[in-house]
């Protein structure tokens, strides 16, 4: 295997997601389109404030080697997938209080494929020297 593949496998072997839920005020959607959309655009730019808090926090650790994907959660919210390269992210993830931690959950993408093509657009050699 090489170094490249040996890190695809820890990644995604340390694929989490973060579930951010939306915000709790939001029972009944506003009636008026414009309203709407103001309310989905604030509730985006909150979930997208929290992933960069989240990543804030794992750089503020020593933790530079991960990749980070973001998608709608069906059942409201947004999902934030992260895939770490060591078991010291997994701790830091875990840690955090904010949101809920599992193992990784995708909803509508393939994680092997993300991190493959991910680690292509970072790494173009190294696919030519495996």
């Amino acid at each position: 295997m090489t170094d490249l593949a040996d890190l695809a496998a820890t990644l995604l072997a340390n694929f989490r997601t973060v579930r951010i839920p939306s915000p709790e005020d939001r029972e009944r959607p506003p009636a008026d389109l414009l309203a709407r959309a103001k309310a989905r655009r604030a509730e985006s730019r909150a979930a997208y404030a929290c992933r960069d808090r989240i990543r804030r926090e794992l750089v503020d650790h020593g933790q530079h080697r991960f990749l980070h994907h973001m998608e709608p959660d069906p059942a409201g919210g947004w999902r934030l997938h992260l895939f770490v390269a060591d078991d010291t992210a997994l701790t830091i993830l875990d840690q955090l209080a904010d949101e809920v931690c599992s193992q990784g959950d995708p909803v509508s993408f393939d994680p092997e494929e993300f991190v493959a093509g991910r680690l292509l657009e970072l790494f173009p050699r190294s696919s030519d020297r495996s």
